[in-house]
């Protein structure tokens, strides 16, 4: 009320109409303020009429910059009330609040006193009231920095991925504002510009200057603000690379392929590396923009720590196993909309994993008779003998070879289109149905009495199948369940030299697998 310079109603407030343009004394203030109209004001709310005070609130600051009005600031950095306040100066702010209504209650202008929700800003932190006060703060002009961000995502230069947040960037991009980039903390980059005590001129530069660069005073000092966190992270693409310096680096990763990040941050984070990277290289940052989503409780809240909310993920890898996390993430992994956590989900993970180990401990268990009669494990899985599957026994390949392998190569070809288009958890469930069901539920249990076959030639075939089909499927499920497939595949026969299953091709469907027929027939089968 103090720093009150206004009395705002309705333009089209026929109550009002007659009183717009005269002017009104501020109470305790003895201080003449205009009566304005402005459509910001609803008529319905209480009388109609509201006060203006634009040094302490974002929406009366925006009618005060519209009508001209001057911005007092009533209240000093520490929470007090400054010289502006007249005769409160000094008070604490809580303190002057109680004066001030005993003062309109003892001059006779105090109507009554009721309670008001509204919502008030508070501190993430200490949860202190947060008082909007109009300072000196940098801007950053932004506007001709968004122009070119919105024509490259417009042009499919970049690609946001789900697709529906792209409205959500066009909608922040083509209304930005111009950026306050100073913060008043204790950590953070320093603003370089140091203001002089005498001509008061700023001098901005990339070194600590020694005198004022209008005047030569050597009066100077640099400003006490840091910059926005969001202002150096939005260099983050180019800078790690050795920008501005064109580096080996640089010029080989610059631009990468795909930025992955929570969808809460595109504006704060994803539009400003956009723009920064456009504005210092010419070039777009990045070529794909991931969005994931947000793990969410079952009652639908955001994890916080703050909160107690969230969940502790060390606790839950030693509990089910870091692989089974990944994978409980990744399959519910669904552009568009948060994740909700239940313990059931990592159970079954739990569960899956449990179910490709025991599959790999009855191959290598059984493979001991086989060995026994002279069979070497390189002969039947061997990185040779893998690339040339599916082996024919008898000249001729199986029902259950041709069905096992035609439905691999779908997969395969599933996976990489889900992979290639971040849709990871229909990577994820592809994987699943074909590792627990088609190959450990029906093509292990198929081919079991022909793995111990008197017929040393059936035998081995069957194995050599078993085995490639095995490889090649945990070189799909690697990239979302990377330890346990990378324990796997070293009890496999490898090349001389080979250090990871991660740094192996990736397995491409491969057209002469594809067998339609061998799937149709043994649907039939599973159906009987």
């Amino acid at each position: 009320m103090l720093g009150d310079t206004a009395v705002a109603v309705h333009p089209e407030d026929e109550r009002y109409k007659g009183l717009v343009g005269k002017k009104v004394l501020l109470p305790l203030m003895e201080r003449e303020i205009p009566i304005i109209a402005d459509a910001v004001v609803d008529r319905e709310f209480g009388t109609g009429a509201v006060k203006i005070t634009p040094a302490h609130d974002p929406n009366d600051f925006e009618v005060g910059r519209r009508h001209g009005l001057p911005e007092i600031d009533v209240m000093t950095d520490d929470g007090r009330m400054s010289a502006a306040a007249g005769a409160y100066a000094g008070l604490e702010r809580f303190d002057a609040r109680k004066r001030v209504v005993e003062d309109l209650k003892a001059q006779g202008l105090l109507e009554k006193v009721t309670e008001h929700a509204h919502a008030i800003g508070v501190c993430e932190r200490c949860h202190t009231v947060v008082e909007p006060r109009a300072l000196t703060q940098w801007f950053c002009k932004m506007k001709p920095l968004a122009e070119p961000a919105i024509s490259v995502v417009e042009k499919g230069e970049i690609k946001i991925v789900p697709p529906n947040r792209r409205e959500e960037y066009f909608h922040w991009m083509r209304n930005i504002r111009d950026w306050c980039i100073s913060r008043q903390l204790w950590w953070g980059h320093r603003i370089p510009a140091w203001h002089c005590a005498d001509c008061k001129f700023i001098t901005v530069g990339l070194e600590t200057p020694a005198k004022c660069a209008k005047c030569g005073s050597a009066t100077i000092e640099q400003d006490p603000d840091v910059l926005d966190t969001w202002f150096s992270s939005q260099l983050w693409p180019f800078v790690t690379l050795g920008w501005p310096e064109e580096t080996e680096d640089l010029r080989t990763y610059y631009p990468t392929s795909v930025l992955i990040t929570g969808y809460e941050i595109l504006f704060f984070w994803v539009a400003r590396m956009i723009m920064m990277g456009i504005h210092f290289t010419d070039k777009v940052p990045f070529r794909t923009v991931y969005l994931h989503s947000i793990v969410r409780t079952a009652e639908g809240l955001k994890m916080s720590k703050s909160k107690g909310t969230g969940i502790d993920p060390v606790e839950v890898n030693r509990k089910f196993g870091t692989d089974a996390m990944r994978f409980t993430l990744a399959s519910m992994a669904a552009p568009g909309s948060d994740l909700i956590w239940t313990g059931d989900r990592i159970e079954s993970s739990r569960n899956f994993a449990n179910k490709i180990w025991n599959a790999a401990r009855f191959l290598f268990l059984n493979l001991g008779k086989l060995e026994a009669g002279g069979a070497m494990l390189e002969e039947l899985a061997g990185p040779e003998i893998r690339t040339k599957a599916p082996h024919k026994y008898s000249a001729l390949l199986q029902l259950a070879d041709r069905w096992i392998f035609s439905r691999l190569s779908r997969v395969i070809g599933q996976t990489n289109d889900a992979l290639e288009n971040c849709r990871f958890h229909e990577a994820a469930h592809v994987v699943y149905h074909f590792f627990w069901g088609d190959f450990c539920d029906w093509y292990i249990e198929w081919v079991k009495p022909e793995l111990q076959d008197a017929d040393r030639e059936r035998a081995i075939a069957t194995w050599r199948n078993l085995f490639a089909v095995f490889e090649a499927a945990l070189r799909i499920l690697h990239p979302i369940m990377p330890f346990l497939t990378e324990e796997l595949w070293h009890q496999l026969p490898q090349t001389e030299g080979a250090k990871s299953i991660a740094l192996e091709a990736f397995p491409e469907a491969k057209l002469e697998w594809t067998d339609p027929a061998a799937e149709e027939e043994f649907k039939l089968l599973q159906e009987i």
